[in-house]
């Protein structure tokens, strides 16, 4: 894969996003947008395929991303509503 900002750590690439970020005037830090991005990508994907683009292993990103969002009951609630 190939980086976007070349010469930075993770740790110096994340304080650099989230300075930015904060004098955009952005509440929010790269790791909480880069969870919600997660929490969104496994409603519309499996967990395999996410955790790949994770750069996770399966069991962890089940572990970290499995918790039941507005999306997901809303989706199931439709499925069985299809069933029914």
């Amino acid at each position: 894969m190939k980086r976007i900002m070349k010469n930075r750590s993770t740790s110096e690439t994340d304080a650099f996003l989230n300075r930015k970020f904060k004098k955009l005037g952005f509440n929010i830090t790269i790791h909480e947008l880069r969870h919600t991005s997660a929490t969104k990508l496994i409603v519309g994907i499996d967990f395999k395929t996410a955790a790949k683009l994770l750069g996770h292993y399966v069991k962890e990103t089940m572990k970290t991303y499995s918790h039941v969002n507005d999306d997901m009951m809303q989706r199931a609630t439709d499925l069985i509503g299809k069933i029914f």
